[in-house]
């Protein structure tokens, strides 16, 4: 099922194990969504991590709760899957907010980093 919420517990895994966890959920699900917890000074961050692999950069928002984010990255990326969507254009969440994708720098998206290297472009959700 493409768009399924996983939680991967990291407690106790090692780098190797974690690695190979995401790689085995990008293997049966096509990609995943990492969230990274806002703190006081970093609003949240949430981005897909397996669409390199399709040839398509990863989308990422921020400031949304972990299930928002969830929502809206797994309906932009399966747009962009379908050809649908790109730099450039409009995606709208299932509450009906508008969101424009733009190219950003993938710094943060460390996790899509460590799979894919320097090959991995990203865009951001920015509400619109």
């Amino acid at each position: 099922e493409v768009g399924a919420v996983l939680e991967i517990v990291i407690d106790g895994l090692s780098e190797a194990d974690l690695r190979a966890q995401v790689v085995r959920t990008i293997e049966n699900f096509g990609w995943l969504v990492q969230f990274v917890e806002a703190d006081p000074q970093v609003p949240s961050l949430a981005y897909t991590v397996g669409l390199t692999g399709f040839g398509l950069p990863e989308i990422c928002v921020v400031g949304l709760s972990p299930q928002s984010a969830g929502d809206l990255l797994n309906h932009a990326a399966e747009l962009c899957l379908a050809g649908q969507t790109g730099p450039g254009s409009r995606v709208f969440s299932h509450d009906g907010c508008e969101y424009l994708l733009g190219p950003v720098s993938p710094a943060d998206l460390l996790v899509a980093l460590d799979v894919y290297g320097s090959s991995v472009r990203a865009l951001e959700l920015r509400a619109g």
